[in-house]
């Protein structure tokens, strides 16, 4: 072979490791960016005392949720429709409204208000309708991911969760834990359950199922523990 000829085999070469490769590396260069925005949040209230604007905007958040006890039997499926923002909160912007972290999967999601496919691409979305992930006993909150994007990881191990693992969602200098009790496999349009139980903390993760079928919804019920 000429030496012409092994510098285009050792590119074609480089080439195709480059087209195989380039999937996993920017799923993790994007995991990374998805955990430091999650870690920006978590770090911003560790150790710190909350001035009066937060406690007064946490107030409110918690004012707003009680909203939703009579409406949480209307929920829809995010992945068939977006879930925008609740008029109250329309003013949160992109902000990051808490954070989702599980240890198992070692993973952590900044979680943002509403559930578009613009802030599903970007980290958990809340489902319209359902609770604020405050810690509010009488509440159920309905946390929205992807099982998996081409460059992004997302939920795509939410399989892995049994009954007695725990998750946390940090909301503002909070941190609520919460155990897995109840699997479900469900269609999308099944969701008059998912309403508020009186006097439990309920947080459930949503996602698509089976992978890469999609065309069910697997759910991951948990209840606060401490």
């Amino acid at each position: 072979m000429s030496k012409k000829g092994k510098v285009i085999a050792l590119f074609v070469l480089f080439l195709g490791l480059a087209i195989t490769l380039y999937p996993w590396a920017a799923k993790w260069v994007n995991n990374q960016v998805l955990s430091k925005t999650a870690e920006s949040y978590m770090h911003e209230f560790k150790e710190y005392e909350l001035n009066q604007r937060e406690k007064e905007e946490i107030e409110l958040i918690k004012q707003c949720n009680e909203n939703f006890i009579n409406t949480s039997d209307q929920l829809e499926d995010p992945f068939e429709k977006d879930s925008p923002v609740e008029d109250c909160f329309a003013d949160y912007g992109d902000e990051v409204f808490a954070v989702l972290s599980i240890p198992k999967l070692e993973i952590q999601l900044p979680i943002y208000l509403g559930a578009s496919e613009a802030q599903l691409s970007e980290g958990v979305g809340i489902v319209e309708r359902s609770s604020l992930p405050t810690g509010q006993s009488g509440s159920h909150s309905l946390l929205a991911g992807h099982r998996g994007m081409a460059t992004k990881e997302m939920f795509r191990h939410l399989d892995k969760l049994k009954e007695g693992d725990k998750f946390h969602i940090y909301f503002f200098d909070k941190k609520l834990t919460y155990r897995i009790f109840q699997t479900e496999v469900v269609q999308p349009w099944e969701t008059d359950h998912l309403g508020i139980q009186e006097g439990r903390d309920l947080v459930t993760l949503f996602t698509c199922h089976p992978y890469p079928v999609n065309d069910k919804r697997l759910l991951k019920w948990g209840e606060r523990v401490d």
